[in-house]
């Protein structure tokens, strides 16, 4: 289950110039949707409202564009050293 259809990720994405083919919104509104099932969510009405969908959507092309949203801010860290002042590196993202 999703809360945002791919119709409307397709349709988000396209206002912002962004495509995203069928096939690819499933898949990262899925993903977006896991990534939304860490902090659970819920709402008092049976239709889910927009500001829910929006996050979706948001994360759904983040994840589309290589951003991986269940990774920690640790994990970015290339190198740290402390030589008289603390130096840290991280990895690129894209």
């Amino acid at each position: 289950m999703s809360y945002a259809s791919e119709a409307e990720l397709i349709a988000y994405a396209a206002a912002r110039d962004v495509t995203i083919l069928e096939a690819a919104a499933t898949i990262v509104l899925l993903k977006a949707k896991d990534w939304m099932d860490v902090q659970p969510i819920t709402f008092d009405t049976d239709e889910v409202p927009d500001g829910i969908k929006t996050v979706q959507m948001v994360a759904a092309l983040l994840i589309n564009s290589g951003v991986n949203l269940f990774e920690s801010g640790s994990e970015r860290i290339v190198s740290e050293s402390i030589d008289g002042a603390m130096s840290t590196t991280f990895k690129q993202r894209y």
